[in-house]
């Protein structure tokens, strides 16, 4: 087995961004194109994009996808867990789960309140 790196083959960042970007586009093409195709679901959860956050600005990218979501997103803490903190909303239909470690739940509660919203406990 060979592992080649992302270095070795030239591919960047935003190379694998604008990929990604493509092939979600592709993706609701397919659905479009066949009704027939049932909506991606695992069990009772029904997320078609999972999202993790880590780093400085996990807050203000968690906070752009909650600016796009239809409605209010529900916000909880879990009990435990690497990434315990849950936000779970729709943006034009489409589900949305994203994580964000626990060190980042008091920084997302302020800022999620400042703009009227409130984290389940």
């Amino acid at each position: 087995m060979t592992i080649i790196s992302d270095q070795q083959t030239g591919v960047t960042p935003d190379t694998k961004r604008t990929e990604y970007i493509k092939g979600l586009r592709a993706f609701a093409d397919l659905l479009e194109a066949h009704p027939e195709i049932p909506r991606s679901h695992h069990g009772q959860r029904a997320a078609e994009e999972l999202v993790f956050f880590n780093g400085d600005n996990a807050v203000a990218h968690a906070l752009t996808y909650i600016g796009a979501m239809d409605e209010a997103p529900v916000i909880k803490v879990e009990p435990k867990g690497y990434y315990r903190l849950r936000v779970v909303g729709r943006i034009h239909g489409l589900h949305i789960e994203l994580y964000l470690k626990a060190d980042k739940a008091s920084e997302l509660r302020a800022a999620f309140a400042q703009q009227g919203g409130q984290v389940s406990a």
